[in-house]
């Protein structure tokens, strides 16, 4: 009884997995996918170093008044942006005006007085000529007519003052960029030379490292550096050296470097930690290869070899690049070969096959 139930069990496994083992051997087998691979090269290098440095602006400005007066109105407030010339607030000119008036009037009888001295002049002129009046009474005229050109002359100047105080009772921002600081409210009295607003211009922005001394002096104007910014991830832009100032420290032993960058989008604020990468002049060798071998899966960069006609990921690092080569840093070795095309759309573990 036991051996017939034993004949049942067998026959119905038979009947079930023997067409599912029939379907599979019948699917087709996916074609390997087609890949181009390239050697790891090793170069000899410039050794880099990195150093920690901090963003700031070649123009950073306190926006003053050059007029005493009182705060009418602010524009603007922190964070916005301005263009050169735009009114970043305006003081009280009512009195200003009101003494523009009062010079203009004042101008307009002193050119009246000097119109009737100089009329006076001309009249003594011809009658000490004619011997009528003594030679004083002629220098007095003349005395008269000089001191009412020179109060006209006076009253001129006055006016462009006012005109020019009135003017500058608007206070403009003198470049585009920026407010970072509001220094007064409206209402409060402003002396002449007060801030009012500062304002900082990210289009001139640079880093500004401190680099020892037996680096410092090997830097050229517009040697190349890299710089990595921690406010953005893995975010790096290329650089160069703008100056380097020769003032050594005399605790630190280092010089002030200025490293130039491109912020046109103004993405890089003022006062950002940086790490900047200069080569020291020293040779090392590092493992390259072609910026397109490199993938990143789930946040983490990885080139593809092949092993076994299988693509297989190797997880690394990258450092410096040199034209179109990334420096790599993990088990990778020199003349290794990597995939450089379909590496994008394959996966560990999958066939692939070269065609290049």
């Amino acid at each position: 009884m036991k051996y017939n139930k034993c004949i049942v069990v067998f026959i119905v496994l038979v009947v079930l997995v023997l067409p599912v083992a029939i379907v599979e051997a019948e699917r087709p087998k996916r074609p390997p996918s087609p890949v181009e691979v390239v050697k790891v090269v090793e170069m000899q290098l410039e050794e880099p170093v990195t150093l920690i440095g901090t963003v700031e602006t070649e123009q950073h400005s306190r926006v003053a008044t050059e007029i005493a007066g009182l705060v009418l109105e602010l524009l603007y407030k922190e964070g916005d942006f301005v263009k050169k010339g735009d009114v970043l607030a305006r003081l009280k000119k009512e009195l200003l005006e009101i003494e523009l008036r009062e010079a203009r009037a004042a101008l307009k009888e002193g050119m009246a007085r000097l119109e009737f001295a100089e009329s006076q002049t001309i009249r003594y002129q011809d009658l000490y000529e004619k011997e009528v009046v003594p030679i004083e009474e002629l220098q007095e005229s003349i005395s008269e007519r000089n001191a009412w050109a020179e109060r006209v002359f006076q009253y001129k100047a006055k006016i462009e003052r006012f005109d020019y105080d009135i003017d500058n009772m608007e206070i403009k921002s003198p470049f585009s960029g920026y407010i970072v600081a509001k220094h007064t409210e409206i209402g409060e009295w402003l002396v002449k030379g007060a801030a009012v607003y500062e304002l900082i211009n990210l289009d001139s922005a640079y880093v500004l490292v401190n680099v020892p001394e037996h680096i410092a002096v090997t830097l050229q104007r517009n040697d190349e550096a890299r710089i990595r910014f921690d406010a953005f991830g893995d975010l790096a832009v290329s650089g160069h050296v703008i100056a380097v100032i020769p003032q050594s420290s005399k605790t630190a032993r280092t010089l002030p470097v200025k490293i130039g960058f491109p912020n046109k989008d103004r993405k890089i604020k003022n006062g950002l930690f940086s790490r900047v990468t200069l080569v020291t002049g020293t040779k090392t060798a590092s493992n390259f290869v072609p910026k397109d071998a490199v993938v990143e899966i789930d946040g983490k960069k990885f080139i593809f070899t092949i092993k076994d006609n299988t693509a297989a990921p190797i997880p690394v690092k990258t450092g410096i690049s040199h034209d179109n080569l990334m420096e790599v840093i993990g088990p990778v070795k020199a003349g290794m070969d990597v995939i450089v095309r379909g590496n994008e759309r394959v996966m560990p573990g999958q066939a692939v096959k070269v065609v290049k």
